[in-house]
Parts: structure tokens; sequence; C-alpha cells
């Protein structure tokens, strides 16, 4: 308890509340949760200052994270001035300690563009990182490095994968990956923003937006599986074939904010709990809010449940939470790309990326 008490006093603390997950009229009532942010906090993902080539600030742009043992890998989808979109950051217990970073130089992460999913496997034994998929030139490979699906074995990225892998014109990436998600989701274009894998060697892609271009487009509460196997020389393959498991639209009893979308998805094994967040931006308005659902009421059809505030409204973030990483099983990680919107209550600058610890008891 001192430990926890010293921690909490070196993070900006937030008020406790208590949320209840209420259940969907067509899936029996849930189990009470209830939930709170127990500390938000900031990390510096690079040196204040840094400026790119045509003199304009860096951004940290925080995409998706995954703990890796004493560790968080944080996913920037824009380049950082470090030279990779990835990083690894040291942390003890719920604070991360941004005196201790270190860039992912390995080849393979270092040269996806638009990361936007890490997970781990349900195991332990590996890491996976997706990128976006969002964008394509059939005539070209000039976007190919947006369509990349990795793995390595657990805090070895030096020897990533490329899973499905297919060369055009010199450029190497996972092209089979977004073609069977294009036949299956029946839109050529698509946004993927979270990753999560379940046990069985189930890999679950979130999907935020689908439409006929990045122009026309709906945002989507949807996981699309891909099975995978693991062979004796711990070489990862995609199994043929893709399952909606959850293709998801709020009630509206809520009165959510408009545009909501799939942000981040996150499975929490000693409780066989899948958790997500929807975000929402209009200018420099952004927020987010977090969601729950059992493996069991995914695989039988259920519907997710919001997490609830003490007052009983869906509990609200005024960051735009794009990574859950669970720390334990009360406890998760939530890290939040707020793009150029800089200020707000935390006075984030562009070097930084807020982060929240949200507690969960039931």
């Amino acid at each position: 308890m001192m430990r926890r008490t010293n921690l909490l006093r070196r993070l900006v603390p937030v008020a406790f509340g208590m949320a209840l997950l209420a259940g969907c009229a067509s899936t029996p009532p849930t189990s009470v949760i209830q939930a709170s942010v127990i500390a938000e906090s900031m990390i510096d993902c690079f040196p204040a200052g840094a400026l790119e080539t045509d003199g304009t600030p860096y951004f940290c742009e925080a995409s998706a994270a995954v703990i890796a043992g004493d560790r968080l890998l944080v996913a920037s989808d824009k380049a950082l001035p470090q030279g990779t979109p990835l990083i690894s950051i040291r942390r003890d217990g719920y604070r991360l300690l941004s005196d201790d970073l270190k860039p992912i130089m390995a080849p393979l992460p270092r040269a996806a563009r638009k990361i936007e999913g890490l997970t781990r496997s349900a195991d332990g034994q590996h890491v996976f990182a997706s990128t976006a998929f969002d964008r394509y030139d059939p005539k070209s490979p000039r976007f190919d490095t947006y369509n990349v699906l990795l793995a390595w074995p657990a805090n070895q990225p030096e020897k990533a994968q490329l899973l499905a892998s297919q060369t055009r014109d010199g450029a190497t990436s996972s092209l089979p990956v977004r073609r069977a998600l294009e036949d299956h989701l029946g839109v050529p274009y698509f946004k993927i923003e979270g990753l999560m894998a379940l046990p069985g060697n189930r890999l679950v892609f979130g999907v935020r937006e689908a439409g006929r271009s990045f122009s026309d487009f709906s945002y989507r509460i949807q996981l699309v599986e891909v099975q995978y196997g693991v062979d004796a020389q711990g070489t990862i393959s995609l199994k043929p074939g893709m399952r909606t498991l959850l293709d998801f639209k709020p009630d509206g009893q809520d009165k959510l904010a408009a545009g909501i979308g799939l942000s981040s998805v996150e499975f929490e094994p000693s409780r066989s709990r899948i958790y997500f967040t929807t975000s929402h931006e209009t200018g420099n308005a952004l927020g987010a809010y977090l969601w729950q659902i059992s493996l069991a009421d995914l695989d039988s059809g259920g519907l997710p449940t919001i997490v609830r505030d003490g007052k009983g409204n869906p509990l609200h973030f005024d960051n735009k939470a794009e990574g859950i990483a669970v720390i334990d099983a009360h406890h998760l990680l939530i890290i939040h790309d707020d793009d150029r919107v800089t200020g707000g209550k935390h006075q984030r600058q562009p070097h930084q990326a807020v982060y929240s610890v949200v507690e969960i008891s039931d």
C-alpha cells in the first residue's frame, strides 16, 4: 500500500469514480464491474523542441501500446526523430519513466508506417504489430509499408517476422493480409486501429473505418479474426479465412458523442475479458469511452457494455485513447493519441503523450 501511495503522489491524481457496466438488451445482464481512473500523467517520447526537416515540430502521436516485462512498448503513427515509430519505456508499477526510453531500431519494426496495433500472444511468447492498412496503390508500391503485420519473440524485436509477406517492385509487405481484409469487409477502404491476440492462436483486428475511400466511409466498431500457427522453429503463419466476431453499433440510449469508432482493443487473460476503446474527434475536441465484454459472450454473439462513472454516465476520457495495455487483472494503462492538439487540462506539448491508469474491480 505504501508503494502505491508514493507512486500516485508522483502522478497527477484523478478523483476515484465507480463505473457500473449495464447489460445490453439482447444479452443477459453481466456481473457488476466497478472502475475508476486512479492516475494520469505524460511521457516524453523524445526531447522537447525537435523539428522536422521543414522546420515544423515533431509530434508524438501514440497509437498503440503493449507491456513486455518491466517495459512498455509504444508506437507512434508518425515517424519520431529517433528514426523509428516504436519506442520502449521502463515502467515502475503504473508509472512510466521517460528518462529510461529506448528507440526500437530493429529493421522491420522501424520500416513499418502507421503502426496502430500492438498486442502479446495469450501465452506471452510473442508480440504482434499491425499497421493501419488504410492506404494502397494498386499501380505502385509507394504505400506498401502501410500494409504490414509483424510478429517477434517477446523482448526480441530484432527477430521480427513479416507475416504473409509479398514483394512487388522491390517493396516487401503484408499485402495478402490487406486483400483478405478487403474481401472480408467488402469495401476498398478501411482502417485498422486495434490488434488483439486470444487463446488458441487467434489474432483479432479492430476496424475503425470502412467505406469507399478515405473521404467516404463510416465509423465502425468491428472485430475480425484470423487464426495463426507456430511451427517448431517458431515461424508464425496465418491460416486462410477470416470471420467477424463483433460488428457493433451502440443503441443510442446514452447519447454518446457523434462519430465514435474503435480505437484500441486488448484481452485480459486472468478473467478472459476483452476491453476496447472508442474515440471521437471534432476539430480540437477529443474524447474516448471504455467498453468490455467477456470472451465467452463475444464467442456466443453477445454485445459489449460501456464502462460508467459514479453518476451512472458513460466514463469519458478527455483525450483520444488509442492503446490499451493490461498491467494486471485489475489495472489497465491507456495511452492517448491527441494528434497535434496540445495544451488541454494536462498541458501536453508536441513531444509528449498522455496516459491514464484505470482500476477495475468486480
